[in-house]
């Protein structure tokens, strides 16, 4: 039962690859762009590699220090981690990166796959990233996916880190995590509008409409949003912690 489940995985990455066409794994990059904040600003996912699951799990070993890194320490035909990640819905991808250190003088020891797994036989590979680095580094793709993640719904997001064959399996060359770096996005604007005195050509057509369809404000009345009226306090914590969904937690137990 144990090597049919190991099958069955590896069988399943490749049925997803099979079904796209391969693609040419991009080379490592830079530090993406620093964090900011609100739809221009990047979220970090980051995976330990200790959460995937081996594919050999007799060559599979952990490499204890500072940083702990994984490793295959004997040659194998599953040289392979699997593994998910988990992300809020509503986001573009952007980067991709894998913790990893890798001796070899022009990198290549490891070949990490992101794909996005939907509902049914097929996916979408959203991008491929190859070790570069003759040290111990993260590994980006050169320039944003601007992949768009709508819902979390038939989807499932999976991880394929290959240590290619060849690679060394002394414990200098290993996995520690893989990370995804995401911003937040507003919905598109509807095709017709839900208030009288915001048209679809008004500048603020589209986040009035995130407001109204999320919840947060019904308007001023008479099927208008009164875009130009100012808001007063109470207004404004109505919109804030409607939209953050503010709240505190129970009283800690003495």
């Amino acid at each position: 039962m144990k090597v049919e489940f190991r099958y069955t995985a590896l069988a399943v990455v490749g049925m997803i690859a099979s079904v796209l066409g391969a693609q040419t794994p991009v080379r490592g990059s830079p530090v993406p762009p620093p964090a900011a904040f609100g739809t221009t600003g990047y979220s970090v996912t980051s995976v330990s590699a200790f959460s995937f699951t081996s594919q050999d799990t007799q060559a599979d070993r952990i490499l204890l220090g500072a940083n702990s890194y994984r490793y295959f320490a004997a040659a194998s035909s599953d040289f392979e981690f699997l593994g998910g990640v988990s992300i809020p819905a509503g986001v573009v991808i952007d980067y991709v990166g894998l913790n990893n250190c890798d001796p070899a003088a022009a990198g290549g020891s490891f070949l990490f796959n992101f794909v996005d797994g939907t509902t049914g036989t097929s996916g979408t590979i959203v991008t491929q990233v190859e070790s570069s680095h003759n040290s111990c580094e993260v590994d980006y793709n050169t320039t944003a996916l601007n992949y768009p993640y709508p819902k979390n719904a038939g989807h499932n997001l999976q991880i394929a880190v290959q240590q290619v064959p060849g690679a060394p399996t002394d414990g200098t060359a290993g996995v520690q995590s893989v990370e995804v770096w995401w911003r937040r996005e507003v919905s598109p604007a509807p095709a017709t509008q839900d208030f009288g005195d915001v048209p679809p050509s008004s500048l603020q057509f589209q986040f009035v409409e995130a407001l109204f369809q999320s919840g947060i404000t019904a308007g001023c009345g008479g099927s208008n949003f009164c875009p130009d009226d100012p808001v007063t306090r109470g207004q404004m914590a109505v919109f804030l912690a409607k939209a953050l969904g503010l709240n505190w937690p129970e009283t800690p137990v003495p």
